[in-house]
C-alpha cells in the first residue's frame, strides 16, 4: 500500500467493525485489559462499560473498543492513506492477543465505512452541474417523466455495489457548508461547498477466521475506499 497525504482541503472519517459470536469471556475480564490495550494502541484514556472496553486519545480523533460481541476502531481526519488501516490492524493484533480470544474468531460480518468530503473552489451550481453530467445521468426520457422543465436543485445518490472482495454501499453528492457540518459536526469545517462520498465495504462471512484473514481484508477495503474517492473526485473535478 502507497502512503499518500490526504489533502487539506478533504475531511475524512473512518470506522471499522468486526461482529463475532457473543464471547463471555470479556465481560470477565474488562478491568484487567483496559490499561493493557490503552498502553498498546499509545491512547491517553480507556473507559470500561457494561460489555465492552474503550479506549480513545485526547478529543477523540481516535477511538477503539473491544466488546463481547463485536470490536471497532474510529479515526477522524486521518494524515495519510495508511494511518487508519495500519490502526485497526494493532487494535485486531491487540485483541487476539487477549487471553479470551482464540486464534480463531468465528465472524459474523467484516465492515470499513469511509466517509470523505473534498472541498470544491467554486459555486455549490457549477459542482452539481458537474455531478450531474459525469456521475448521475438523468436520460431524456426520465426527465420528460419528471417534468421536462423542472430544474436539479440538488441530488443524493446511494447505489449499491458487489465485487471479488464483498458488497460495497455508496453515497455521494455535492453539499454547502451547513451540510458538511451536519455530517462532519465534531471537524473544523472551513469549505463552502464540498463533494461527498461514503463507501460502506462489508462481508458476512459467518465463519472462523484468523487474524491474518481479518487484516488482509480490513487493509484491502480501507485501500479501496481511499482509491474509489479519489478516482470520484478526478472524474468530477478534474479540469478545474
Amino acid at each position: 500500500m502507497t502512503e499518500k497525504a490526504k489533502s487539506d482541503s478533504t475531511l475524512c472519517e473512518q470506522i471499522l467493525e468486526v461482529r463475532y459470536k457473543p464471547n463471555s469471556k470479556v465481560l470477565d475480564h474488562r478491568g484487567t485489559w483496559a490499561q493493557e490495550m490503552a498502553q498498546a494502541m499509545t491512547m491517553e484514556h480507556w473507559g470500561i462499560t457494561e460489555n465492552r472496553i474503550d479506549v480513545f486519545n485526547e478529543g477523540r480523533k481516535r477511538t477503539g473498543f473491544v466488546g463481547f460481541r463485536n470490536a471497532g476502531y474510529t479515526v477522524k481526519d486521518a494524515p495519510t492513506k495508511n494511518f487508519f488501516p495500519e490502526q485497526a490492524l494493532k487494535l485486531l493484533k491487540v485483541m487476539f492477543n487477549l487471553p479470551a480470544f482464540d486464534q480463531q474468531l468465528h465472524v459474523l460480518r467484516i465492515g470499513v465505512r469511509s466517509r470523505f468530503c473534498t472541498s470544491f473552489p467554486n459555486a455549490f451550481e457549477d459542482l452539481l452541474k458537474r455531478y450531474c453530467q459525469r456521475y448521475f445521468l438523468l436520460t431524456d426520457r426520465a426527465k420528460a417523466a419528471l417534468n421536462s422543465s423542472a430544474k436539479i436543485v440538488d441530488v443524493g445518490i446511494s447505489i449499491y455495489f458487489e465485487d471479488d472482495h464483498g458488497d460495497f454501499n455508496t453515497n455521494s453528492g455535492p453539499m454547502r457548508k451547513e451540510q458538511v457540518e451536519h455530517f462532519f459536526p465534531e471537524q473544523d469545517v472551513s469549505m463552502d461547498v464540498g463533494l461527498y462520498f461514503d463507501i460502506d465495504y462489508w462481508k458476512q462471512p459467518n465463519q472462523p477466521m484468523g487474524n491474518r484473514s481479518i487484516s488482509s481484508l480490513v487493509s484491502t477495503y480501507a485501500e479501496l475506499a481511499w482509491d474509489r474517492h479519489e478516482k470520484i473526485i478526478e472524474l468530477i473535478t478534474g479540469d478545474i
